[in-house]
């Protein structure tokens, strides 16, 4: 007992003393912290190659190694069949494994283990990324591998057989997860009956002819099809003669990229149900909208940290999470960057019992934002935090050049981040305002609910919308 009562003051002594010391360093005045963000055009060098490849370029030489990063422009569901979800996935595992016209499979794993060659694929929702890493000194080794495996695939049968089992289990075993059960219903309900609702037909998997995989290459895997982004140890004139040879105008061809089909839109004032046995009600909010870069772009992003992905400050955390005790994990913003549609969407899960609340009270905190406009101190706490986890996330220069090149991507500007200090302190209370009642509308809205039917009150989600159940499709 006596030990108990000597830790306990012994704490409460250590606290208090912290929290003196935490008053004096606000007390503190410090200056303010410079930084420099690469521009294009002076630090990174944007540069078109012959064959209409973009590429992005940077000198790092604090490390030996050089990093390719290719982002696929037109690529994913949207371009493919309907139901060929699973077919994209083998697809760029058989790019990588499926061994190339002048290595067989075993051989050229071989060659990327002894030579520390790194090559890696990628699903960022609206392209594809192929990532590629190598050690400087074996320049004149990696690249003609990396053109073997782009330019020249030999998708192996044996391996393909290997590869359909392989993804298959894993997306089976994805669909006894409930978030990624949740996260599949979402693209079928954004992008209904368009193949970029991601809908996987597993008989077009099963039944896939090695054909169909060069087909795709063809059609996707192209020089001009490409945004490339590269950083690190090598001389930025040199490097360009090596990637005008690595991807020649040669490697386009007569394959057209299909059209679009139309995106129709998504059905508002739904309640769209999955029954899973399981404890917990996954929840998602959604209604589609605007796109694209526009002027207000930074209120928004300042309106959506103060909403619901500022973290445990936001409005729905705040709410959801810190006053009910509803939800260990919620969060909620409008997307503008998004090369189809633009949407919001707020995420929670909590216990069946707690579904209806949860759901009210992220509603109710987006239309408090359209009513009442936030308050100084909250505007101020969330541009001071926005800039500082900017300044920490853009300080690694090899995500930075990913970045510009999703920049290039989305056709945002490319001193995006060279002014997003600058732009965001420039945000004020009526920007925040008119952000959250130009892009938000919650009579628009449709949700999802991954959860126990028996378990949930399904008569009170009904006055949410008209509740639909619905199946897993695939």
């Amino acid at each position: 007992m006596r030990k108990f009562v000597l830790f306990t003051f012994l704490f409460l002594f250590i606290y208090a003393q912290k929290s003196q010391m935490a008053k004096e360093i606000e007390k503190m005045k410090f200056p303010e912290i410079e930084w420099k963000v690469p521009e294009v055009g002076k630090d990174i060098q944007r540069v078109v190659l012959k064959s209409g490849a973009v590429l992005f370029l940077e000198e790092e030489k604090k490390l030996p190694i050089i990093e390719i990063s290719i982002i696929l422009k037109k690529s994913g569901p949207p371009y493919l069949e309907d139901g060929e979800y699973l077919v994209q996935r083998l697809f760029y595992e058989m790019l990588i494994k499926g061994g190339t016209e002048k290595y067989k499979p075993d051989e050229i794993v071989k060659i990327l283990e002894d030579n520390a060659i790194d090559i890696s694929t990628s699903d960022e929702g609206d392209f594809y990324r192929i990532n590629i890493s190598f050690l400087s000194e074996i320049k004149e080794i990696a690249l003609p591998i990396i053109e073997e495996i782009l330019f020249h695939p030999r998708f192996d049968e044996g391996i393909m057989k290997v590869e359909k089992e392989r993804v298959l289990d894993n997306f089976k075993r994805e669909m006894e997860d409930p978030s990624e059960v949740l996260f599949y219903l979402f693209y079928r309900v954004l992008y209904p009956e368009n193949p970029a609702s991601r809908f996987a037909n597993i008989n077009k998997l099963k039944e896939l002819k090695r054909e169909r995989l060069f087909e795709i290459h063809k059609t996707f895997i192209k020089p001009d099809n490409m945004i490339i982004s590269i950083i690190g140890d090598f001389n930025i004139d040199e490097f360009l003669k090596d990637m005008e040879n690595l991807f020649k105008d040669k490697y386009n061809n007569e394959y057209k990229i299909p059209e679009l089909k139309p995106f129709k839109p998504m059905e508002k004032g739904k309640v769209f149900f999955y029954d899973m046995k399981i404890p917990q009600g996954y929840i998602l909010i959604l209604h589609e909208g605007e796109r694209g870069y526009s002027d207000d772009y930074f209120d928004l992003l300042i309106m959506n940290d103060i909403l619901g992905s500022g973290g445990f400050t936001s409005r729905i955390v705040s709410k959801v999470r810190n006053e009910k005790g509803l939800a260990y994990s919620t969060w909620g913003s409008y997307i503008k960057r998004s090369l189809f549609k633009g949407y919001f969407e707020a995420f929670c899960a909590t216990k069946s019992g707690s579904v209806n609340d949860a759901i009210k009270y992220i509603i109710d905190e987006v239309k408090r934002i359209k009513e009442e406009k936030v308050k100084e101190e909250e505007l101020k706490i969330a541009k001071e935090s926005f800039i500082n986890s900017a300044i920490s996330s853009f300080g690694n220069p090899y995500n930075f050049i990913r970045m510009v090149s999703r920049l290039e991507f989305y056709n945002f500007p490319l001193d995006f981040y060279s002014k997003y200090v600058e732009k965001t302190k420039e945000v004020n209370i009526e920007g925040v305002f008119n952000a959250a009642n130009k892009y938000l509308k919650p009579d628009d809205f449709s949700i999802i609910i991954v959860g126990d039917k028996s378990k949930i009150d399904t008569l009170k989600i009904k006055g949410f919308g008209e509740l639909k159940f619905i199946q897993l499709e695939y």
